[in-house]
């Protein structure tokens, strides 16, 4: 008998975002080129056709790709135990799910008493929402954190601007347009079109926040 959770069934924008594209990207792959998907790795859910949900398997996304889901994402996770503020142990994974598996062994270990009196309430345990685990009252504190975003995207989009990598940089243009400003790796905009709307601005600022968050070294 095979196990639904042992297929990795991830509707198509979900896979999407876990290979580290945009989020239409398995849908428009599927609508151009049906041909390229696995036989059977598709399917509805709740009805069919428009009606319906679609849905991939982990093998139809590494067929239709190439890669691993930790291939195509280039992430790093890391799970820490402290003690105080001296490191007594730590693990890396390449997704979130993994790491968080490890950090659960973790506190399994560390904080086994704390568990069965009291239960445990996971959080984040900082300002910026980076480190998310849990501080015991014996002085340890558990967490896991990403410390490598992963390999930056050379395209973004957003309702009406798309955002393309040229070197070193991003290029903005209005869809079907014109160019109309720049977003450095570090997030930082060149406005070119000084006429541009307040709409249009706040979505090149969505785009460069995302931008900022990865590796620099990409």
């Amino acid at each position: 008998m095979i196990h639904l959770d042992q297929l990795g069934l991830m509707t198509f924008p979900r896979a999407s975002e876990r290979w580290n594209k945009e989020r239409s990207y398995v849908y428009q792959q599927y609508k151009k080129y049906p041909e390229k998907f696995l036989p059977g790795s598709t399917a509805y859910l709740n009805g069919s056709g428009s009606g319906g949900t679609l849905i991939i398997t982990r093998e139809g996304m590494e067929h239709l790709t190439g890669q691993t889901e930790a291939e195509a994402s280039n992430e790093l996770w890391e799970a820490i135990v402290m003690k105080q503020s001296n490191i007594i142990e730590q693990k890396q994974a390449v997704t979130e799910e993994e790491i968080f598996e490890q950090m659960l062994q973790m506190i399994d270990y560390h904080a086994r008493n704390e568990m069965v009196n009291e239960g445990i309430t996971y959080d984040y345990l900082d300002e910026q929402r980076k480190n998310f685990g849990i501080r015991l009252k014996n002085g340890v504190t558990i967490y896991y954190k990403n410390i490598r975003r992963g390999r930056l995207p050379d395209e973004f989009k957003e309702k009406d601007i798309i955002v393309l990598r040229t070197g070193r940089m991003f290029q903005v243009e209005k869809i079907g347009g014109y160019p109309i400003a720049e977003i450095s790796f570090k997030g930082q905009i060149v406005l070119y079109d000084t006429d541009a709307s307040d709409e249009i601005v706040r979505q090149i600022q969505r785009v460069a926040a995302k931008i900022s968050q990865y590796d620099q070294k990409d």
